[in-house]
């Protein structure tokens, strides 16, 4: 998933990275150190800056900062505010710079990726496939071995939700699987359509499944008398396992891995790009003779170019009658 999606030119790879240090900081903060607050703050504010994904982080931290972490009010509140702050900034920019109507059209795009009208909708699945499908693309991309892992530690945790002896490291965990599964069930449309949303996964199943596993081998420990057990023995069996689980991890999708990275099925994208970077301006405006080659390649030729392209259909009869041309 990291090897080959984290080259993508999207945001995913970034904004991910960005939530993972502003989970990191989090620990911190609910461990006593309460000085990196504003750490926490900057961090969350690049995060939702960055990519719409990361205001699906903000409810869950609210709860946990105020129900479990028992931070103050006024700085919980201030988390509301960096995402009202950061959605009426956009809003705004976007009247400015692009008219009275951009604000709508933007909300309008935002509901066509939920689904909403229906009309509007770019493929047909009911909730049954749209989890069957996310299922099938998970066990592609995250390996069978993480996602056991992954749905042992979902089930021990429920079980000690149930049991009423959970503890807070289990509710922060909890906020790294809230907000990509609240996310792609929000964006349905757009989550069955880009299987890379799953990206937003990748924090929560590496960490939970290096929870389980770090669980399991404590659990070996001891069950095993200290007296039978010599350190280098107990060394010796768990780097064993390490290493057997890693590889098991590692060549699962090997295959499928290398074929992708040598498909070079952007690479068309990327080419034009590129030329059109080195032979134009910044401030040319751009047509490219192909309405497929949009579809196809748009999202990597608009990166590497840096410029605003338009891609339409034409014959040379309506290129010469074209208002674009005059």
């Amino acid at each position: 998933m990291f090897l080959y999606f984290g080259k993508l030119p999207d945001h995913e790879p970034i904004v991910v990275s960005l939530i993972v240090a502003t989970f990191y900081v989090v620990l911190k903060v609910v461990k006593g150190q309460r000085k990196l607050y504003p750490l926490f703050i900057l961090l969350l504010t690049l995060s939702v800056l960055e990519r719409w994904p990361a205001f699906f982080i903000i409810p869950p931290l609210i709860i946990f900062s105020k129900i479990v972490a028992k931070i103050e009010t006024r700085k919980v509140l201030v988390i509301a505010g960096v995402a009202l702050a950061v959605v009426t900034s956009h809003l705004t920019l976007l009247f400015l710079l692009k008219g009275q109507n951009s604000p709508v059209n933007f909300l309008n795009q935002g509901l066509s990726r939920v689904g909403i009208p229906d009309n509007t909708t770019l493929a047909k699945f009911g909730l049954i496939e749209f989890l069957t499908t996310e299922a099938q693309y998970s066990v592609i991309y995250f390996t069978r071995m993480l996602l056991i892992l992954s749905l042992f530690w979902t089930g021990i945790f429920f079980s000690k939700m149930i049991r009423k002896k959970i503890q807070s490291q289990d509710w922060l965990l909890l906020i790294l699987l809230i907000y990509p599964l609240s996310f792609l069930l929000v964006f349905r449309q757009l989550a069955f359509i880009h299987d890379y949303k799953l990206y937003h996964f990748l924090p929560f199943i590496a960490l939970s499944s290096a929870h389980i596993f770090k669980k399991i081998l404590q659990k070996i420990k001891d069950l095993m008398p200290e007296s039978n057990l010599p350190v280098s023995s107990y060394f010796i069996l768990s780097s064993t396992l390490l290493i057997v689980t890693v590889s098991i991890v590692f060549t699962e999708r090997l295959d499928f891995l290398n074929s992708l990275l040598k498909s070079n099925a952007s690479m068309e994208g990327y080419e034009l790009g590129a030329l059109l970077k080195r032979f134009s301006k910044i401030d040319q405006r751009v047509l490219v003779l192909s309405g497929q080659f949009d579809a196809h390649f748009g999202v990597f030729t608009n990166y590497y170019a840096n410029r605003i392209i338009d891609y339409n259909d034409f014959s040379l009869d309506d290129l010469k009658k074209s208002n674009n041309l005059n």
